[in-house]
């Protein structure tokens, strides 16, 4: 994995658009997400 990043790489890469949100919105478990 890549150790510098930037902020807009850091933007880019792990935030969630609506649409993936919903498709996690549902887990629970070991299948949710830290947040």
């Amino acid at each position: 994995m890549k150790r510098t990043w930037t902020a807009e790489e850091l933007l880019e890469h792990f935030t969630l658009l609506p649409d993936e949100f919903v498709a996690v919105g549902n887990k629970s478990g070991a299948t949710r997400l830290g947040f």
